[in-house]
């Protein structure tokens, strides 16, 4: 797979956030994780369909296009 066409199972994009840190920053949640751990905080996200998944390239510039100021 070239990686033009490789794909994220985003399950959640989120800003700004003033938790899970410091200063005002920007989430990212993928689905698609196989630990199973015990007490996950976030079991909905464990199958990869639970995501929405998009290519690599219009994420990043989805990504870089928030033109709000984030420092965390």
């Amino acid at each position: 797979m070239s990686r033009s066409t490789e794909k994220l199972h985003v399950y959640g994009i989120g800003y700004p956030l003033r938790s899970l840190g410091p200063g005002i920053r920007l989430g990212l949640w993928v689905a698609g994780c196989t630990h199973g751990c015990p007490g996950c905080i976030s079991p909905q996200m464990q199958k990869r369909a639970a995501g929405r998944a998009i290519a690599i390239p219009p994420l990043a510039r989805r990504l870089a296009s928030v033109s709000m100021a984030l420092d965390g």
